[in-house]
């Protein structure tokens, strides 16, 4: 085999079977991996490759929605209408409390 010549993982059928099933998620990555005899990885790095991967929602640890500290510090000096800056480096649960508090 010559260095232009590459070795593919999935043939243009297999990508073609997989393009036409649209978006791809954990759970029918799990599908194709069993149907392809592959990695559940591997059909999600390929799906990643061709566009067509999505990703799950990501969570916290108590199912909701993930907040960053910076967003929280951003709403606190809007209500306050002043320059937060360094409050970031409160614990997160303080910040929300502060927002709580001033929301109310």
């Amino acid at each position: 085999m010559s260095a232009k010549e590459v070795e593919r993982n999935y043939s243009e059928a297999q990508e073609a079977e997989m393009m036409a099933a649209g978006v791809i998620d954990s759970e029918s990555a799990k599908v194709f991996a069993e149907k392809f005899g592959k990695n559940p990885k591997s059909i999600i790095a390929k799906a990643v490759r061709l566009g067509i991967y999505k990703a799950k929602e990501r969570v916290s640890k108590s199912g909701g929605k993930i907040e960053r500290k910076e967003e929280i510090v951003a709403d606190i000096a809007a209500i306050v209408k002043a320059n937060m800056e360094g409050l970031e480096k409160a614990p997160k649960l303080a910040l929300i409390e502060i927002r709580k508090a001033l929301s109310a």
